[in-house]
């Protein structure tokens, strides 16, 4: 492959920075930022690297990718092996029902809790200031039975403990490599950020799309020695492009265009339906009677709408823990309220289908299960699950709010304006050759 006048610039510069200085690549949708750090570690055959991915799956995928001379890993791992013992077990995050049960409070104390030790676990402070508050108290108090062994460990306590080791064991790697840096949590980051070798961060800031679960944008965070551009993408065609500049330009203030580089006859094989919530997707089930694929397991798009169905039919008993704050609801016109000022699309889409279909929810379940099963069809999916992927076609649905509207309320309580721009715009960019949008935002592409 012809590397690109960019591609050249940063591998001549790489092999030029001093040990542990940091250099950052934006590298837009489908511009190959996996292929460029590839191709840093081939360059340099007699260097040693730490590829920090992001899941499982990229780990397995980039080992087929990377040379030798690159040990390629996530954080997670690292910690595990470093903090876990062999007999210990390892359980998910804990649910406020059940913290409310463990330390004998009430549920929104348990949640207020929650809120406070997550937030520790992925910062990069060094301790739960346990007098600051109530919920800090109890946080502190999960974090030391956590600690003493009296509850089980979850994976984001063992990673906080690898964070706040003097030395994590990555020290001999002369080059680390942090991939889907804008998706990085803080306590990652502060591990990354001490490494004594050179650092290069790659990412799409404008991809940033997970600040719900307490990410932060590392590719904005990070003071760089060094700072490059990855803007020639081979997926998308000028149009597709065109579409996505735009919404770089004019909502995020982008000064560097994403420049076609696709050369490929254009193809009409893959077909992707894509949405912004779960509860566009039940209802696609509900109203067409397509061949769809899916590529996230059922049980997590419908939960929400199912325990909304358990919550409409006074069938409280049988609402799952992770749901329990619905019970605070007494009428629909509160949940309805509560929904609209958090800005919480997600909440409003599935309360809208779950009043809607309420017992027929259970069919179009089995429906769903049948297309996570197959191997071929429309793919069916949220922008959110769709980071990574490309589809020949595309076609965005109507649950993606109007950016303009978005922008100008702002504001406390709701959505955040940032987030929806780059949820939009990964969409938009998992298209190759064609687009069909759905959206509000379709009017800014009209002739």
């Amino acid at each position: 492959m012809k590397l690109t006048d960019e591609q050249k610039e940063i591998l001549h510069s790489i092999k030029k920075i001093r040990k542990g200085q940091i250099v950052k690549i934006n590298a837009f949708a489908g511009t190959g930022k996996t292929f460029i750090l590839a191709e840093i570690a081939k360059s340099m055959p007699y260097k040693t690297f730490l590829y920090l991915a992001f899941n499982k799956s990229i780990v397995e995928e980039s080992r087929r990718k990377f040379p030798k001379n690159v040990f390629i890993s996530t954080t997670h791992s690292l910690a595990h092996k470093a903090i876990v013992q062999k007999d210990t077990a390892v359980r998910p995050d804990y649910k406020s029902a059940e913290v409310a049960d463990i330390l004998k409070i009430d549920f929104q104390k348990a949640s207020d809790a929650l809120k406070v030790l997550n937030t520790f676990f992925s910062s990069s402070e060094k301790t739960i200031r346990s007098g600051q508050s109530e919920a800090h108290y109890h946080a502190s108090q999960l974090y030391k039975m956590m600690e003493q062994g009296d509850i089980e460990i979850t994976h984001s306590f063992y990673l906080k403990k690898f964070q706040l080791k003097s030395d994590h064991g990555i020290n001999h790697f002369d080059y680390v490599l942090l991939d889907e840096a804008q998706d990085t949590n803080d306590v990652t980051l502060d591990i990354f950020l001490r490494a004594k070798g050179s650092k290069i961060l790659v990412g799409d800031t404008h991809q940033a799309i997970y600040g719900f679960r307490g990410a932060e944008d590392a590719m904005q965070k990070a003071k760089a020695d060094y700072s490059f551009y990855l803007s020639n993408t081979f997926r998308c065609c000028t149009h597709i492009v065109d579409r996505a500049n735009f919404i770089l330009k004019n909502f995020k203030g982008e000064h560097v265009p994403i420049v076609s580089s696709a050369t490929a006859k254009p193809e009409d094989n893959t077909f992707a339906v894509i949405s912004r919530t779960n509860g566009k997707i039940i209802e696609a089930f509900g109203e067409f009677d397509e061949d769809y694929r899916l590529i996230k397991h059922p049980a997590m798009i419908f939960a929400l709408p199912f325990a909304i169905n358990h919550w409409l039919s006074d069938e409280k008993e049988q609402i799952r823990p992770e749901y329990e704050w619905l019970k605070k609801f007494n009428e629909e016109a509160e949940l309805k309220d509560y929904a609209e000022k958090t800005g919480d699309i997600e909440l409003s889409s599935c309360f809208t289908i779950a009043k809607r279909y309420r017992k027929a929810l259970y069919y179009f379940y089995k429906k769903a299960m049948i297309a996570y099963r197959a191997k071929k069809g429309i793919v069916l999916t949220t922008a959110h699950i769709s980071k990574g992927l490309e589809f020949d076609r595309v076609e965005l649905e109507s649950d993606f709010p109007a950016l303009d509207q978005v922008f100008a309320e702002g504001g406390e309580g709701k959505l955040n304006a940032i987030e929806e721009a780059n949820l939009y715009y990964v969409a938009t960019t998992r298209a190759k050759w064609h687009i069909d949008d759905k959206s509000k935002n379709c009017k800014f592409f009209e002739v």
